[in-house]
């Protein structure tokens, strides 16, 4: 949870980042049109950052511009629902609706179970 947070950051810092080395260049290259073009490209980077979040965690796009979604499981107690859903849906790359045993450890690997043997993963 913590590596896409990172990713997600990663991501905006990079492309906010590029977007001003080009809205620089528009600058001064074209001096009339620069705002309008650098107002389109930040757009679109927004646009884009917002749809990947949507995306990556299956969340509405207003949920994902506003941010009203949960980032992981909060430490305060156990797993909920909702949570154990979404890494579900995360992890179930076939779409069978069950999970093998590489989806099924990968999901308990993400909701913090450490201490998997392959003899507790087949039980």
């Amino acid at each position: 949870q913590n590596m896409w947070r990172f990713v997600v950051l990663s991501g905006l810092a990079s492309s906010f980042l590029i977007g001003g080395i080009v809205s620089y260049g528009a600058v001064t290259r074209f001096k009339s049109t620069a705002l309008s073009f650098s107002a389109v490209l930040f757009l679109f980077i927004a646009v884009a950052e917002i749809g990947f979040t949507a995306y990556q965690e299956h969340v509405s796009l207003f949920k994902a511009a506003s941010g009203q979604w949960e980032w992981g499981n909060n430490d305060d107690g156990p797993p909920t629902m909702r949570y154990l859903k979404q890494l579900f849906r995360r992890h179930n790359v076939d779409g069978s609706g069950y999970a093998d045993e590489d989806e099924f450890r990968k999901i308990l690997i993400e909701a913090g179970v450490t201490n998997i043997t392959d003899i507790g993963l087949r039980a």
